[in-house]
């Protein structure tokens, strides 16, 4: 049987700016996504995007 994907929403009190900035800062991310006990990113040249 096929199971339901979970869907989660939130409201973030924040300008865009600033939640980018926690969302592509490897040592801001972690302090805020608590899906992740480290987060490694990959190798990026500059003005690659972050994967």
């Amino acid at each position: 049987m096929k199971q339901k994907p979970i869907y989660v929403e939130i409201n973030i009190a924040s300008d865009i700016e600033t939640l980018w900035e926690y969302t592509q800062n490897p040592l801001l991310h972690k302090e805020w996504d608590l899906r992740f006990s480290d987060i490694t990113y990959l190798h990026r040249l500059p003005g690659e995007p972050q994967r």
